[in-house]
């Protein structure tokens, strides 16, 4: 019995060491007038999507194959938005309770604008959508930048800072927009029963507060999680609470974590200008996700001289940091970054990443729960970048400005990363990946347990 315990530990070791890889993938847009990006994408049942400022695309999940593609501004007309003067800010999500996919983004940059809200007319994102233009400030004072996009199983939540026109430095106001899921994805979509909180102070809510996408339901309070280079020791979180049809905004808790400063600029290989890596704070650029109890967060930091990545899980219900981590290399930088938990408590992490010797390429990591601690394996390559890229505006190198990794709803485990590499001399591209993680630990211990005791009866039975 001593020895067949062993072969089954083995066997359970084998099945675990099978190492996660990047199952196929294909390059879902190059280029484009606008940079940078701001790559979003998601993933339904049958179709990938990929939102970018000024472009907007579906593939056949399996094939890859181009469904549609329309420039951003006709999306917003095509889903009733009057005349929309250059969307930008795009974020995009999949709802897989509702079958429904949901975008938002800011209209109109330096003018007195409106946040963008639609939703799709049903699972297919090829099959129309429904679209929305709410004004950001009533008083015009203020414009609306960078929405944030979250989801659960009561509402849709849109948070957006707000700049003062005299000074788009600093955040001046933030805007929190609850609109219940169920006015959205029935037969006539309306955001007549939402509520915006407009104007609220950064001190009260966070200055950049990132609604939590919510992947097994669950409904208010729904978290709004902040990170800023002002109190680099700390995460900020405000709450949507109330009733979704008579919501409220909690006053803000702060929790502390290990202090970081910005990341630095990436290095690349050649003379070119070093590519910006942040807004220079610590915010969260992509979704901040709440599965198990728990939320999950990234974010970019500076580790000695290059750029990094924490991880941060918080208690769901309290706030508590329960683990944090840093993803780094010997020699990338690694910047915007992504971050994705499956019902297994798998995690994956999807980033850009560049140094001296190598172009900006897509990259992704895979974690999991073991014990108490989640642990990562060895970066994994997405997408080569093949050559230099310099595209200066407001005298930066712009990139990013985010990235979005998420779930495949029809496998949980199969995620899919949305990243940004060189496909060209100065020409961006989003690379979508399909990225398959191995069988769960816990999983593979459970099927040892069970072939262990499967084992044991019949050799008593034998006896």
């Amino acid at each position: 019995m001593i020895a067949l315990a062993i072969a089954l530990l083995a066997l359970a070791g084998a099945a675990h060491a099978v190492p996660a890889q990047v199952e196929r993938g294909f390059v879902a847009a190059t280029g484009g007038a606008i940079t940078p990006p701001d790559v979003q994408g998601a993933v339904g049942d049958a179709h990938v999507a990929i939102m970018l400022n000024g472009r907007w695309a579906v593939f056949d999940k399996q094939s890859g194959a181009p469904l549609v593609s329309a420039s951003l501004a006709d999306f917003w007309s095509a889903a009733g938005v009057a005349s929309p003067n250059g969307p930008f800010d795009p974020r995009l999500l999949y709802d897989a309770s509702s079958r429904r996919w949901f975008a938002t983004a800011a209209n109109a940059a330096f003018l007195p604008n409106q946040i963008l809200l639609a939703v799709s007319n049903g699972e297919d994102p090829t099959g129309g959508w429904t679209g929305f233009a709410i004004d950001a400030d009533a008083s015009d004072q203020t414009w609306a930048d960078f929405p944030m996009l979250g989801v659960d199983d009561e509402g849709v939540y849109v948070a957006v800072p707000m700049y003062a026109f005299a000074d788009d430095d600093q955040v001046a106001a933030v805007d929190v927009l609850v609109v219940p899921k169920l006015d959205l994805v029935g037969p006539a979509p309306s955001v007549a029963g939402g509520t915006i909180f407009q104007l609220l102070a950064p001190s009260a809510v966070g200055p950049v507060p990132q609604p939590v996408v919510a992947l097994d339901g669950g409904g208010l309070p729904l978290p709004l999680v902040s990170g800023v280079a002002a109190t680099p020791g700390a995460i900020s979180i405000a709450h949507v609470a109330g009733t979704i049809d008579a919501p409220s905004v909690s006053p803000l808790a702060t929790i502390a974590v290990d202090a970081y400063e910005p990341p630095p600029r990436a290095a690349q290989p050649g003379p070119k200008a070093a590519l910006e890596t942040s807004f220079g704070d610590l915010r969260s650029t992509a979704s901040v996700v709440r599965r198990g109890g728990s939320l999950w967060a990234v974010q970019g930091v500076a580790l000695g001289a290059r750029a990094a990545v924490r991880w941060l899980e918080l208690d769901a219900a309290t706030g508590a940091l329960r683990q944090e981590g840093v993803l780094s290399d010997p020699e990338l930088h690694l910047f915007f970054p992504s971050i994705a938990v499956n019902e297994h408590e798998q995690v994956v992490v999807g980033m850009s990443g560049s140094s001296a010797s190598t172009f900006a390429s897509a990259f992704a990591a895979v974690g999991e729960r073991v014990g108490e601690a989640i642990e990562f394996g060895p970066l994994l390559l997405v997408r080569e970048g093949l050559a230099d890229y310099e595209r200066v505006r407001g005298g930066r190198n712009r990139w990013g400005d985010y990235s979005a990794t998420v779930v495949d709803p029809a496998d949980a485990r199969t995620f899919w990363t949305f990243q940004e590499f060189v496909a060209a001399t100065d020409v961006w591209g989003v690379a979508a990946a399909a990225i398959r993680v191995p069988e769960p630990h816990a999983a593979a211990l459970a099927l040892v347990s069970a072939l262990a005791l499967g084992a044991l009866r019949r050799v008593r039975c034998a006896r």
